[in-house]
């Protein structure tokens, strides 16, 4: 699984009538910068196959009024990063980025790579045990997402995760076969 950096990024403008912008600054331009230039630093992801770390901007908050100037706004950040990446080189260049556009950063969630070996035993072991029950192969694959798994790796305890076969996860239309 890839590791996981979550972020709620916060900045403070100075507010001003919507038809007079040259007298404020808007916060949630200023956020928009961040992430354009942020986002240079990571690849155009195109499928699940595609190993590299990931950007994803989840959710933006500010503004009261069409007619106004935001002088705050808020971004929350979904970071995903593999094995090749530092998660601590990862992190100073969100703070460092976002120290030049005074911006406030916060950590909200992080989490490491999660790999297991394909020759560990009990892989191997509950490999067989599901392709004895299925009657048919079982696969290694690599995950995007991050799951409790991550709080174990931290230790290098040993993690064998699996799901159920289902479709859209966290979307509107999300399933799973029963």
């Amino acid at each position: 699984e890839k590791g996981i950096l979550h972020y709620k990024l916060t900045v403070i403008g100075k507010e001003a009538h919507g038809s007079r912008p040259w007298k404020g600054k808007n916060a949630i331009v200023i956020l928009m910068d961040f992430y354009e230039q942020l986002k240079r630093f990571y690849p155009e992801v195109k499928d699940d196959d595609h190993w590299k770390r990931s950007l994803n901007l989840g959710k933006i908050k500010g503004g009261k009024a069409v007619n106004t100037v935001p002088a705050k706004a808020e971004m929350w950040i979904d970071i995903r990063f593999t094995d090749s990446d530092n998660k601590e080189d990862l992190k100073k260049q969100i703070n460092t980025l976002a120290k030049n556009y005074d911006i406030k950063s916060e950590l909200l969630n992080s989490g490491d790579v999660v790999k297991i070996k394909e020759d560990n035993l009990y892989l191997l072991k509950l490999m067989n045990i599901m392709e004895d029950y299925l009657k048919k192969p079982v696969s290694f694959m690599k995950s995007t997402i991050a799951s409790d798994a991550r709080f174990f790796a931290e230790y290098n305890i040993p993690v064998l995760s699996f799901r159920p076969d289902c479709k859209h996860t966290h979307q509107a239309d999300e399933s799973v076969k029963i």
